[in-house]
């Protein structure tokens, strides 16, 4: 029966061979299951970076035209303050004319 028991240890090396060959296989499967899952979380913070940078792009953008709007406000404020007082020094000049006009009717009437 030496035969017998030369096939069987064949079929036990072949049965072997295969559990190595499947374990190798899972191994390769899971060795591929984390490199894809490293790169999705990769991807994932990758995403979530330009996400932020992007929020930090608009609040900057945001900033910038409230200080450009705050900046236009004052600008304008400065507008307005150099309008009224010209306008005030044309007042306070046309009044000094008349005041002038008046005395010399005066001085025309007296003479």
């Amino acid at each position: 029966g030496g035969g017998a028991s030369a096939a069987q240890d064949s079929r036990d090396t072949s049965q072997d061979d295969a559990i190595q060959k499947i374990k190798l296989d899972v191994a390769d499967l899971k060795a591929a299951t984390d490199k894809l899952f490293d790169a999705g979380e990769e991807d994932r913070l990758s995403a979530e970076k330009a996400t932020l940078e992007a929020k930090l792009q608009l609040n900057r953008q945001k900033e910038d035209a409230e200080r450009r709007f705050t900046e236009g406000d004052s600008k304008r404020e400065d507008v307005r303050a150099e309008l009224s007082s010209r306008a005030d020094a044309a007042e306070n000049a046309a009044d000094a004319l008349r005041v002038e006009f008046v005395d010399l009717m005066r001085d025309v009437d007296d003479a």
